[in-house]
Formats: C-alpha cells, sequence, structure tokens
C-alpha cells in the first residue's frame, strides 16, 4: 500500500532528523512513551480479565512489540517483497500463543 510506504518513509526521515533535533527527539520520544502507556494498559486489561498470564511484564512486553513492528519496518525497508502484514500477525500469533492463558506454553508445561 502506497500509504503506508510513505508514512514509513516519514518515519525513518524523523528518525534521523531527531539525531541531530533535541525537540524531534523529546517529541518523537513522548509519542513512543504514549504509544507505549496504551499498549501497556491494553496488556493489563488483557491480564486481568484472565486473558493473558499474571506473570507477563505489560511496561517490557508493551515496549517489545513497539520494538519489534519497528524492526519490521527495517526489514520491510530493505526487503519491500516481505508482507509487513502478514509478518506482524505471525509474530503476535505466535507470541500470544505462549503468554495467553491455556496457550501452548501453559500445555507444555501442565503435561510433566
Amino acid at each position: 500500500d502506497s500509504g503506508v510506504k510513505e508514512q514509513y518513509k516519514i518515519f525513518f526521515q524523523l528518525w534521523a532528523r531527531s539525531t541531530e533535533n533535541a525537540e524531534l527527539r523529546r517529541r518523537l520520544a513522548a509519542m513512543y512513551a504514549e504509544l507505549c502507556q496504551v499498549g501497556s494498559d491494553l496488556i493489563r486489561t488483557a491480564i486481568d480479565r484472565g486473558i493473558l498470564k499474571p506473570s507477563i511484564d505489560p511496561d517490557g512486553l508493551s515496549r517489545m512489540l513497539a520494538s519489534t513492528f519497528d524492526g519490521l519496518l527495517i526489514q520491510w525497508h530493505f526487503n519491500p517483497n516481505l508482507d509487513l502484514v502478514a509478518a506482524w500477525r505471525r509474530f503476535v500469533d505466535h507470541l500470544f500463543e505462549g503468554i495467553r492463558v491455556g496457550g501452548a506454553a501453559n500445555r507444555t508445561s501442565n503435561r510433566s
């Protein structure tokens, strides 16, 4: 999708410029902090509802999700044939299979 490609190009430009522009860096850091806070809140809600394991660190998982997506953007930049959406979905599916209450990791550990 050309709209997504334009957005990620802007992201890369902003990241690069933020290395020399303290105000831009501050704004991007605030944006990331807000994004991670929203993610943490959603993860806490999932834990409270018994969807995710209570041992999950919401803040750490939220940062990991944001970082993984950033990494996929970089891979997509260098390999435009990568299906970004499919790669993200596979990652999330694998991750949540392991951290979801009743997920594969639970079934494996309960066999012993």
